[in-house]
């Protein structure tokens, strides 16, 4: 395995939102689009095609995760990133490893930043 291996096709970041409409009214109108989800599905995730903001309401970041701000990557080979980040002493607190490479792993940096490697059986993966 080289050193070059890639988390995900992107990087979110995910916050609570009190308004999730409002919200994705606001981010369109600074010139960012819906990549997925929407008011209809109770999450959104918007992009400038550089940066991707994950919005959940009700608090769902801090009650999932236990903190404010989460930073995800999406679209990696699960497996493949744990085994890579395993054998430079990176610890997990959560691993699950589903279908076809994909699932879920959390692991925190030195400062108490979170971050969560995610990736659904049906999600477009990078898998080098």
């Amino acid at each position: 395995m080289n050193d070059n291996i890639r988390f995900g096709h992107h990087f979110e970041i995910c916050f609570s939102v009190k308004y999730l409409q409002e919200s994705i009214d606001y981010y369109i109108n600074l010139g960012f689009k819906i990549y997925t989800g929407g008011k209809n599905k109770g999450w959104c995730i918007v992009t400038d095609d550089m940066i991707y903001l994950a919005m959940f309401p009700d608090n769902f970041i801090e009650k999932e995760f236990g903190i404010p701000v989460l930073f995800n990557y999406r679209g990696g080979n699960i497996q493949k990133i744990v085994a890579f980040l395993k054998k430079r002493g990176i610890k997990f607190s959560k691993e699950r490893i589903l279908e076809k490479r994909t699932g879920e792993a959390i692991f925190t940096d030195i400062n108490g930043q979170v971050f969560y490697l995610d990736t659904s059986p049906k999600e477009e993966r990078i898998d080098h």
